[in-house]
């Protein structure tokens, strides 16, 4: 199975707890995805701070506003230090994302490690070469834009 990765810094002016506060929290996670996604959380319950054994249902359009299934579970938490969700059923062979915010003279890094693998051999490496690739790194640009409004830097 061939993995891709992707990885993603940025600088918050803000305080470990206020970032964690956003970021532990699936609630706010449509405010970091662009509308053209049509992203919407259907899990029954989300709770205000997530969990390790949480899992997590989402519909999502990425193509042609497909809506695609995507169900993801919080398979590790420290507070206030990281965080991992992976893909239990989706569009992906492999999707684990690990969030890490580290504290570092007086600014938060937050840092974005994804490893992701895409079902159907060359035809979705090819595919992750043609769109999927592109795709990821609109939506982490989209992100980091909006990271930076929210945490006025």
């Amino acid at each position: 199975m061939k993995t891709f990765k992707l990885h993603k810094e940025q600088k918050l002016v803000a305080t470990i707890d206020q970032v964690w506060d956003f970021f532990s929290s699936p609630k706010n996670l449509d405010q970091l995805i662009p509308d053209n996604m049509g992203f919407k959380i259907i899990s029954s319950n989300p709770l205000d701070e997530m969990f390790q054994g949480q899992v997590i249902e989402y519909k999502v359009s990425p193509i042609f506003n497909i809506p695609l299934y995507w169900k993801t579970l919080i398979s590790e938490v420290e507070f206030k230090n990281h965080f991992i969700d992976v893909q239990i059923k989706g569009p992906y062979k492999l999707w684990k994302h690990k969030h890490v915010f580290k504290q570092e003279n007086g600014y938060i890094i937050m840092i974005d490690k994804l490893e992701y693998a895409l079902p159907f051999g060359l035809l979705g490496s090819l595919a992750n070469q043609l769109y999927i690739k592109n795709k990821l790194e609109e939506i982490f640009q989209y992100r980091f834009e909006k990271v930076n409004q929210l945490f006025h830097n």
